[in-house]
């Protein structure tokens, strides 16, 4: 790890030598890149902990001595990705009030022992599950490192506990350092210590509620989250009015959505800095019962619901992984992470091969065309005739819609008296689906991008990202993936049949970047033999060091890229010969 790291940056596990000396070479490279020093240490890797956190602040009297601590409740913050942080709540499933209640007075000790002041986030590895306790009923738990500032993810903290963080810590160095301010007072709000005195049972500033943090990341999650370059075409931000209108008034909970960014429509995403997009925060509370946990089912709900609803275009981005995290309930993630068993490798456990695309389109089993794809064939024709029309259609109204492009899956779709009726054109046997439309959500003077259609009593959220010179309209579904449409008449539909597919490029002897970034690194050379899985490069992308290794055995025939150039996503680096 690195000796000045955070985020992630400057860390490798290690199993065997092979990895220490790779290890060293890429962390003392990151390290030195994005901290100005490559000095690292080495620790014992916990394997499968939770990452827990504890948010304090402390002040000292006029003696400098810290002598107020604040303990805030936890953090979980165990879903990552590289050692960077994805998914946020607060508080933790798994700790019980004893193990809180010690974690907690070990941050009070620790910030009084080393006479810390101002905010600060003290964190910890927590062995997982509730038999791994010590003789005090206290779960296993092991200090990792303290950050002296706010953690990315203090927002949770905030929601949970309505306290201001950022105000708190500026309020102690205002009456640390201005001799203005009176220091014989108590610097902390009075109010807040008090409160967590009195919560003998857990030793913390008392909580309500649950909140969950999701950060939104410019990065591909199907390249293994490779960071993604370029402007902002599309930027709309969910708000509680939709969401909790979509989640739901279930009489017990209140729902909240917060989302801290700094970009809007046109801000370019360069390759120099750090790949997030915005905080998206989701909070749920039942007034009645400060902890209950149905508030962390709402939580999660709203979550998928503001997710459905944050339009991002321009860039790659992992909504749509967190979307299928936290919603799928055919998957597994979906389920450990409602049952809170979230462990660091949960990303490797329930994702082994890497995120894998949605077949939005996939049939089942008996070939019968499902309801979701039906209601996807409605809704893109109704977009298009709200677009061209500002109306959903009559009987008049018959459209071919094609389903994943130009030469996708064609689907005829026909609207008469508030229903619609799917036919799947190319089918053995001619499936028909017929779907009520009972509800549009579409303002044809806004500048959204998003429409929502209510078919066969089940809410469909449709992005509009775009529209090609050929006709192809950009479409995201659910946040479940984007495809792309294109919508005929029953002649242009005929007459397309001519059009040949045009075939695909052979990339089999080519090596592409996966990312756009910096090629800081060569391994090998023009007409050099290599084996599959050796090093040929190395290529920065927001100041993490990339190894890119050959997929194939054979021999270098050109290098297309100096060390030292910019590289764009699928930009060709190397040509093997093709013997």
């Amino acid at each position: 790890k690195a000796t000045s790291g955070g985020g992630g940056k400057g860390m490798r596990i290690c199993y065997n030598d092979d990895d220490t000396r790779e290890g060293f070479v890429l962390s003392t490279a990151e390290a030195t890149q994005s901290f100005g020093d490559g000095r690292l240490f080495i620790e014992r890797y916990i394997e499968n902990p939770h990452h827990i956190e504890f948010q304090i602040v402390a002040a000292a009297d006029s003696n400098g001595e810290t002598t107020e601590v604040l303990v805030f409740p936890e953090r979980e913050c165990s879903i990552q990705r590289r050692n960077q942080k994805v998914l946020e709540e607060s508080p933790s499933v798994l700790l019980t009030r004893e193990t809180r209640k010690e974690m907690a007075r070990q941050a009070e000790l620790l910030a009084k022992a080393v006479g810390y002041t101002s905010a600060g986030t003290i964190e910890f590895l927590v062995e997982g599950g509730n038999s791994k306790t010590n003789l005090d009923g206290v779960q296993n738990f092991f200090f990792l490192e303290m950050n002296t500032r706010l953690q990315v993810e203090h927002p949770v903290t905030e929601m949970v506990t309505g306290v201001d963080l950022v105000e708190q810590m500026l309020h102690v160095s205002a009456k640390q350092h201005f001799n203005e301010y009176d220091l014989s007072s108590t610097i902390l709000p009075e109010s807040l210590l008090t409160a967590q005195l009195e919560n003998t049972a857990e030793g913390v500033v008392p909580y309500k509620g649950w909140a969950l943090e999701a950060r939104v990341y410019a990065e591909d999650p199907l390249r293994n989250f490779l960071p993604s370059t370029g402007p902002l075409l599309k930027y709309e931000e969910p708000s509680t009015e939709a969401v909790s209108n979509a989640v739901g008034d279930d009489g017990e909970h209140n729902v909240a959505v917060r989302v801290d960014s700094g970009v809007r429509a046109g801000t370019n995403i360069s390759m120099h800095y750090d790949p997030m997009i915005s905080k998206l925060v989701t909070y749920a509370e039942n007034p009645n019962k400060p902890n209950d946990l149905g508030a962390r089912t709402k939580t999660i709900q709203a979550m998928v619901q503001a997710l459905h609803r944050y339009v991002i275009s321009g860039v790659q981005h992992n909504a749509i992984f967190i979307r299928h995290l936290l919603g799928d309930k055919s998957h597994s993630a979906s389920e450990a992470f409602e049952r809170g068993d979230t462990p660091t490798s949960f990303i490797d456990t329930h994702y082994p091969e890497g995120f894998q695309a949605i077949d939005l389109l996939r049939l089942n089993d008996t070939d019968v065309m499902s309801e979701n794809i039906a209601a996807m064939a409605v809704s893109s024709a109704m977009i298009s005739l709200l677009k061209e029309k500002g109306s959903v259609g009559n009987s008049d109204d018959v459209l071919v819609v094609l389903l994943g492009g130009f030469f996708g899956i064609p689907f005829e779709v026909k609207f008469d008296a508030g229903m619609a009726t799917v036919t799947a054109i190319n089918s053995t046997e001619k499936f028909t689906v017929s779907l009520s439309i009972d509800d549009v959500v579409h303002d044809p003077l806004s500048q959204s991008a998003i429409s929502e259609f209510k078919l066969n009593g089940k809410i469909y959220v449709m992005q509009f990202h775009g529209e090609s010179s050929d006709g192809t309209m950009t479409l995201q579904i659910d946040a479940t993936g984007m495809l792309d449409v294109v919508i005929r008449s029953r002649r242009e539909h005929e007459l397309a049949a001519y059009m040949k597919e045009p075939p695909a490029i052979d990339t089999s002897l080519m090596l592409l970047s996966p990312m756009p970034g910096k090629l800081v690194g060569l391994a090998v050379e023009e007409g050099e033999h290599v084996e599959e899985g050796q090093e040929l490069c190395t290529v920065e992308a927001m100041k993490m060091q990339n190894v890119l290794r050959s997929a194939r055995k054979g021999v270098i025939d050109k290098v297309c890229i100096s060390v030292g150039s910019s590289v764009k996503a699928d930009e060709v680096i190397f040509k093997y010969r093709n013997d």
